[in-house]
């Protein structure tokens, strides 16, 4: 696993990995994704998060050998569904959802399954 030297070289990476989970799910749902921004923050404990701004934002405190396989290969697809699981969101097919797929609902579920991942909260 190549480990970025810089933020720019970690958002590049950051932006593959996003294209292609965002193209599995366009491919699983066939409905055009949106794509969002992602961008860095520190963050303290929390990985990231996606927010209704269309964003994605990745603690750039996890940009180092110790964290960036969990980053790229689980906070930033997780994050992903938090992106996309309302547009996927269909409450005769899901259920009640009470966060309407934005939080570890039903939806956001489905889209980690749909990507290859277990729909653990906490990654």
């Amino acid at each position: 696993m190549i480990i970025p030297k810089t933020l720019t070289e970690a958002k590049v990476m950051l932006e593959e990995k996003m294209l292609e989970t965002l193209h599995i799910l366009e491919s699983k749902t066939g409905r055009p994704m949106p794509i969002p921004t992602i961008r860095f923050e520190r963050l303290g404990q929390t990985l990231g998060y996606a927010n209704e701004r269309n964003e994605i934002v990745i603690n750039s405190d996890t940009i180092n050998a110790k964290f960036w396989e969990g980053t790229i290969n689980r906070t930033l697809p997780h994050e992903v569904c938090h992106h996309v699981a309302p547009l996927i969101y269909n409450k005769w097919v899901h259920g009640f959802d009470k966060n309407n797929g934005w939080s570890h609902g039903n939806a956001w579920k489905e889209c980690m399954r749909m990507i290859g991942l277990p729909p653990d909260r906490c990654v």
